[in-house]
């Protein structure tokens, strides 16, 4: 006889749905953009900035969403946003945008995080955004439970993004992640 295991319904392909739900909802609706998953495609022109925005998620869950693309579409998501032609925009005007661009759809993955896969539950909180711009730089990771790199979207068939989900894990008893091989892994431990 096999044994039926019911997998938690929070994977990695799960999650993925979720944020890509999560980018429709802002890119599709918000600012009237197609939005479509492709597998390829430079989010910058050669000498063009890049800027990243990210909010992080602190509670049940932890972890943090990254969404990366070039300063013209920057300036046109923007330009939307604020109902502003965006030759009237000044920088930080574009980098508040950004925030809270990335800030918008953290909400929207949490709201259908909490509704889809936690029962209602609110699994975390979300922090300020923070936004940096330029090519040459990195974020660490110390370990995660699901990770989800890179998702390529094409925004009106025109523009690339990147939006990407990094160290999202389940919160271990102890504060401690539960990384396999790691030596603080096992210690502390309670003995059965």
């Amino acid at each position: 006889m096999m044994a039926i295991v019911n997998e938690s319904p929070i994977n990695k392909n799960s999650v993925r749905m979720l944020l890509v739900s999560a980018a429709w909802e802002v890119f599709g609706k918000m600012v009237s953009l197609e939005v479509e998953e492709v597998f390829i495609g430079e989010i910058a022109e050669e000498n063009e900035e890049i800027i990243s925005a990210s909010v992080a998620f602190a509670g049940e869950w932890n972890g943090y969403v990254m969404f990366r693309c070039g300063e013209n579409l920057a300036s046109h998501l923007a330009s939307k946003l604020l109902h502003v032609d965006h030759k009237e925009l000044h920088k930080f005007e574009v980098r508040n945008a950004m925030g809270e661009i990335v800030n918008i759809i953290g909400g929207c993955f949490r709201s259908h995080f909490t509704d889809q896969l936690n029962d209602g539950i609110e699994a975390f909180k979300l922090s300020i955004p923070s936004v940096v711009i330029g090519k040459d730089f990195n974020i660490f990771s110390f370990g995660s439970d699901i990770e989800i790199d890179d998702i390529h979207l094409s925004l009106g068939r025109k523009y690339h993004v990147e939006l990407s989900l990094k160290d999202f894990r389940k919160k271990h008893e102890f504060g401690r992640p539960n990384i396999p091989g790691h030596q603080d892994s096992q210690r502390d431990q309670p003995q059965r």
